[in-house]
């Protein structure tokens, strides 16, 4: 049985949800790390530590929902995911959430010490595989995108020229229609010299020496009997 492009899309449209599912708990679980610090840890509380914390908040909360949407549409919509919107979608928030998650392990590590600490590393690092799960995704989908509406189209590569020896077969080539046109000018000129010289000269002959000798020659010999016939004797007779 051929495989028809539906069927390829519900494959890749599976490994999609599949990395929606891996982000909605990675993201979950770190938003819930990160607000269970701010209410109970003293240096989230104290505001030694806040400004990172909320901008981890503020940023994380954009990727979390719409991974959620995602992977509850993508059983019932053919090409949700696997479509250019989805694409830009996963390598905006994949970068986001890297950048995100090493901002707050950066600052953490210098600032808290108690366990807090580890609680809020664990969160950005979570944000951090959320983040390469996103990319991945990206990446996945662009190659199931079809060429027309990719946003990276390669280079197309220039024709290559054709070698020398290729030039040199097709210029005989040329040479051989140049040899069939003598071809036909020879066939033509015999059969026209043929065809109309001998026409002209039966027709000469044949038309006008007979008549010449047959009109003119006739009639000189009678219009000589016509004068030896008058009397000579009637003129001079005299009269009573």
């Amino acid at each position: 049985m051929k495989t028809t492009r539906i069927d390829q899309n519900r494959k890749k449209r599976k490994k999609s949800r599949f990395f929606f599912l891996l982000n909605v708990i990675t993201e979950g679980l770190a938003t819930g790390l990160v607000l269970y610090c701010t209410f109970t840890a003293s240096c989230v509380l104290g505001n030694e530590v806040s400004g990172p914390v909320y901008i981890f908040l503020l940023f994380i909360f954009p990727a979390f929902i719409p991974d959620l949407y995602y992977y509850l549409l993508t059983p019932k919509l053919h090409t949700l995911g696997i479509d250019p919107l989805g694409v830009m979608f996963n390598f905006i928030i994949g970068v986001l959430c890297i950048l995100i998650g090493v901002s707050l392990i950066m600052v953490i590590i210098s600032f808290c010490g108690f366990y807090a600490q580890f609680l809020l590393v664990i969160a950005g690092a979570l944000s951090v595989c959320s983040g390469v799960f996103h990319l991945m995704n990206a990446c996945m989908c662009h190659k199931a995108i079809p060429k027309s509406e990719r946003y990276y189209k390669p280079r197309r590569s220039k024709p290559k020229k054709a070698p020398k020896d290729k030039k040199k077969e097709a210029k005989p080539a040329k040479k051989g229609k140049a040899e069939k046109k003598p071809d036909k000018k020879v066939e033509n000129k015999p059969d026209k010299k043929a065809e109309k010289k001998p026409e002209k000269k039966s027709d000469k002959k044949t038309d006008k020496k007979p008549d010449k000798k047959s009109e003119k020659k006739p009639e000189k010999k009678a219009e000589k009997p016509e004068k030896k016939t008058k009397p000579k004797s009637a003129e001079k007779c005299p009269e009573k």
